[in-house]
């Protein structure tokens, strides 16, 4: 049992009881964690600033025997307010927040993923092109969990893609070549995989700087959601608001989360 100091990013906060809060948090060494916040939704609460969701904290958490942290200090370090302005900023964070949430599991350390989120946050306060800096956190975070796909190869066959040649994608495994192509796999041109490699080789801080055209971008994020569908079993809840406002996400059916 004792305090823990770490730099959180909140990823979701929801009233509970009179005057507290649950919150889960990501935090830079600690990983995914649940906790409560007492009297924080009083008005003479010191926590309050720094427990909201989507806001960097420097976080002390009690940690007892129970599960269930305690928050006893929370200091924010960014509100990101742009973010907060902008309703597309604002899904695009919210939807790399839940995919903290889905991804990983409690008390798991991740902090190259940590990593990766808040500077996608600091790219979206800073107005970069919320699609693209969304879109290559995305599959570099689907890497850190694991489940990203590889870009040179078939996924079905292994052999490798030959860049001048047709190519597929395929929601369960990612690219597959041509001949393994069946009905329902999507187009994968030479454009998107070229994409594909530029955003995957960029640095945190050069989130959103590799662009493409309208058409490209919305085949890219459609195959990005339907490959997070597969894997997930459902879509995520920001991500079904974000399709609700914005259009639809492809032919991919949406399951409730159950939150």
């Amino acid at each position: 049992m004792a305090d823990v100091r770490d730099r959180v990013l909140v990823l979701r906060h929801r009233p509970y009881r009179e005057h507290d809060a649950l919150l889960v948090g990501f935090g830079r060494m600690q990983g995914k964690f649940s906790a409560v916040a007492r009297g924080v939704r009083s008005s003479r609460s010191h926590l309050a600033a720094g427990v909201q969701a989507l806001t960097l904290t420097d976080m002390t958490i009690y940690r007892g025997r129970s599960t269930l942290y305690t928050v006893t200090a929370a200091d924010a370090v960014r509100h990101y307010p742009r973010i907060r302005d902008n309703l597309e900023r604002t899904a695009r964070a919210a939807m790399l927040a839940d995919m903290l949430d889905e991804l990983w599991s409690e008390h798991d350390a991740a902090p190259e993923a940590f990593s990766l989120v808040t500077e996608a946050f600091s790219a979206l306060d800073e107005g970069r092109p919320a699609e693209a800096v969304f879109l290559a956190a995305f599959w570099q975070l689907m890497r850190h969990a694991g489940f990203a796909p590889d870009l040179s190869r078939c996924s079905a066959c292994g052999s490798p893609l030959d860049e001048e040649a047709e190519a597929g994608f395929r929601s369960a495994s990612g690219p597959v070549c041509a001949r393994c192509r069946v009905p329902g796999d999507e187009d994968l041109p030479q454009a998107s995989r070229a994409w594909l490699r530029r955003a995957d080789a960029l640095t945190p801080d050069r989130l959103g700087t590799v662009v493409g055209s309208r058409t490209l971008m919305e085949s890219l994020e459609r195959q990005a959601k339907n490959y997070l569908l597969y894997h997930l079993g459902r879509m995520p809840r920001a991500f079904r608001f974000w399709e609700q406002v914005s259009g639809p996400l492809g032919e991919a059916g949406l399951e409730e989360d159950g939150r």
